[in-house]
């Protein structure tokens, strides 16, 4: 075995760029399984589709809250924008936004890569990067998932990429950057982070007149198109977005539970492990130097170069993301995906640990080695995230008559003209029915008593032929009859259930 790695140890590079592709192979498995996929894979893609098609018809999504069809629309302007035009252009289908945030995950490795190559000048470097992006948790349960995280992160990565090397750049490119950094927003508001990276980047390598035309630029476009966008909904961007989002149920046990999962995640202690050792080599390597230097640095010295240091500020941005990711994903409704944004910046920090191991030339042999045992170790990671998520993508196609009865029931038995409220829009679209509510979940969530309050008027109402909801027994649902489906979903899949009004007034339409 060990001839093995001698043989290797020179070309890093070529094993680095193997173990890259074996885990893209796996991704793209589990990726492609989700594009073709016809329905939602959770409860959480279609209920972009109403404030998208608003969007690209012209309409302001953030002013139908209160109104018919009763839209919710948490995310940026650009993403709806973005996912409308799929709409318009396709129909009603979940490809074009599934590509979408595919596209932005090779956007974001390459933003990684590419920086981490600029800071090293190693190839094998940039590699190592690379596969801690593709064997982390979030990037698994995310790739390919009909949501603006990733195209949001593709953004504000490809502003870091532009920004980070230290050269002067003229004013056409630091408002280029300005331009991605607010596009990054407008797709996911929370995507904040990097313009307080980037600006401290042009301070910290003496480019301050470009760190103030950056936040002048940023902070002038944004509060332009944050106040269009709140003038043309009477008020209701500011209000979905800064009042209802300080009210969304909490709580720190969802926090603790998703940084436990990503905490036990393979790809997580191996990224880590790599930064702790490399960090450790980095340390002991000035007292090496200096223990026969005449004069010491002094520790003015020290702290000069600690605050010039790229990677200095890299581990602040670290600290910052997984801060920022533990308090949102309290909030009901979160998942892994708030830790994306720590794992890219993390996978930067793994290639430069690499790097600080490779430039100790006393025990190169040695680390080599060890580092061509990390590579196939995150390739093994990667192969039991695919392993996991395989299994869950079985269950899903195997559930998959489950839903398509459901759609045949709607088209057979719910007059065409009734309206439809339904956890799965899709459903609802597919079976040729107008739906309300695309995003259910914020009118009951215990956000607002205003919205609760409009869902509960038109269940009493019962306006609706028919109501695909969570569970089958829910006392609001009084008047409508659970209809069984002769097919079933797997154990470990969750279902929905399907009532239709028990007068069956549904049929005669509204």
């Amino acid at each position: 075995m060990w001839a093995l790695f001698n043989h290797f140890e020179n070309h890093f590079s070529v094993v680095g760029r193997g173990g890259l592709i074996i885990v893209a192979v796996l991704l793209a498995g589990i990726s492609l399984s989700r594009v073709v996929y016809p329905y939602d894979v959770g409860h959480f893609e279609a209920c972009t589709w109403t404030p998208a098609e608003l969007s690209a018809q012209g309409k302001n999504p953030y002013a139908f809250a209160r109104q018919e069809p009763f839209v919710m629309a948490p995310y940026g302007y650009l993403y709806y924008l973005a996912v409308g035009a799929g709409l318009r252009l396709f129909g009603g289908q979940f490809w074009f936004g599934r590509l979408l945030t595919v596209l932005a995950l090779i956007v974001c490795v390459g933003c990684v890569m590419r920086l981490c190559r600029a800071m090293t000048e190693r190839r094998d470097s940039a590699w190592l990067a690379g596969l801690s992006v593709l064997t982390s948790l979030p990037v698994f349960h995310w790739s390919a998932v009909h949501r603006p995280d990733l195209p949001a992160l593709a953004l504000a990565f490809g502003a870091l990429a532009l920004a980070y090397p230290a050269r002067a750049q003229s004013i056409r490119r630091t408002l280029f950057v300005a331009g991605l950094l607010v596009a990054a927003v407008f797709c996911k508001q929370t995507t904040v982070l990097p313009i307080a990276v980037i600006a401290a980047r042009y301070w910290q390598t003496d480019r301050r007149k470009q760190a103030l035309l950056l936040l002048a630029g940023v902070a002038t476009l944004g509060a332009a198109l944050a106040v269009v966008l709140n003038a043309t909904s009477a008020g209701g961007y500011f209000w979905q977005h800064f009042v209802l989002m300080r009210q969304v149920p909490h709580s720190y046990a969802l926090s603790w539970h998703w940084l436990g999962s990503l905490g036990r995640a393979p790809g997580t202690w191996l990224s880590l492990a790599v930064v702790a050792l490399g960090t450790w080599r980095q340390i002991r390597q000035p007292r090496e130097k200096t223990a026969d230097a005449a004069t010491p640095p002094t520790v003015q010295t020290r702290w000069r170069t600690l605050l010039a240091s790229p990677v200095s500020l890299l581990s602040v941005y670290l600290l910052a993301a997984v801060a920022l990711a533990f308090v949102t994903s309290a909030r009901s409704g979160s998942y892994v995906n708030y830790y994306l944004e720590s794992v890219l910046v993390l996978a930067l920090l793994t290639g430069l640990g690499w790097h600080w191991w490779q430039r100790q030339p006393s025990a190169a042999s040695t680390w080599q080695r060890g580092m061509i045992l990390f590579c196939a170790l995150f390739v093994a990671a990667g192969a039991v995230e695919c392993w996991r998520l395989a299994r869950a993508e079985s269950d899903r196609w195997q559930s998959l008559p489950y839903y398509r009865e459901i759609v045949e029931t709607l088209k057979r038995d719910v007059s065409p003209d009734a309206l439809v409220l339904s956890v799965h829009p899709e459903l609802a679209l597919a079976s040729g029915h107008a739906y309300h509510f695309g995003d259910f979940l914020q009118y009951q969530d215990g956000r607002s008593a205003v919205l609760s309050d409009i869902l509960q008027e038109q269940l009493r109402n019962r306006r609706y032929g028919a109501i695909v909801w969570l569970t089958p027994d829910d006392p609001r649902l009084a008047g409508y009859q659970l209809r069984p489906m002769p097919h079933s979903v797997r154990p470990r899949y969750y279902p929905v259930y399907l009532f239709l009004r028990s007068d069956r007034e549904g049929k005669q339409g509204e």
